[in-house]
């Protein structure tokens, strides 16, 4: 079991080692080191409000000990055409576990729920399996079996939409969530 929870300055070392991360630059749109002053800064000014922002990071916590274990973003959030890409990042220590599909869902409904989101998409590498494991998984959907309510969205799988412009050897991936009725 995870939470998501805000960034905290506890954080600042965690997210300067996370965001500095080369391999990392081959699957972002930009690919220049941060320092750690300016993640303290981005931590300082850490504004929650995704309609003001058009943002949200949350930290994945592991419940079980107390373990951050990576992070999950909300980015070009549309509240108008009510979609938003999501990135996830798990520490190397902890992938494989389902923490980036339990994080998934917990978003996945956080959108839909709050911020009446009905589109998640994401740009996911074709050579990266787990990442796509994780986009396709079940537990990826938002409503699990009996436990979907009216206001419980259900959430196809991600799928193949198509290739990406941002970087060459790059899927664009799409999550639809409608609520059940």
């Amino acid at each position: 079991m995870i939470s998501l929870r805000a960034p905290e300055q506890s954080d600042v070392d965690r997210l300067f080692l996370w965001e500095n991360d080369p391999a990392l630059f081959e699957s972002l749109p930009y690919a220049a080191p941060v320092s750690r002053m300016q993640v303290w800064e981005y931590i300082n000014s850490y504004n929650a409000d995704p309609f003001a922002t058009r943002e949200l990071r949350l930290m994945i916590t592991d419940k079980a000990d107390g373990n951050t274990v990576g992070h999950i973003d909300l980015f070009d959030f549309d509240p108008v055409n009510r979609r938003a890409g999501v990135a996830i990042f798990i520490d190397e220590s902890f992938r494989r576990q389902g923490y980036a599909s339990e994080g998934l869902e917990l978003l996945a409904t956080y959108a839909a729920h709050t911020l009446g989101v009905h589109q998640l998409w994401a740009n996911i590498a074709i050579d990266n399996e787990p990442s796509k494991n994780s986009a396709t998984n079940p537990r990826a959907n938002c409503a699990r079996g009996s436990a979907a309510t009216a206001r419980t969205p259900t959430c196809s799988s991600f799928r193949n939409f198509s290739h990406s412009f941002l970087r060459k050897n790059t899927l664009h991936i799409v999550l639809s969530c409608i609520f059940a009725s």
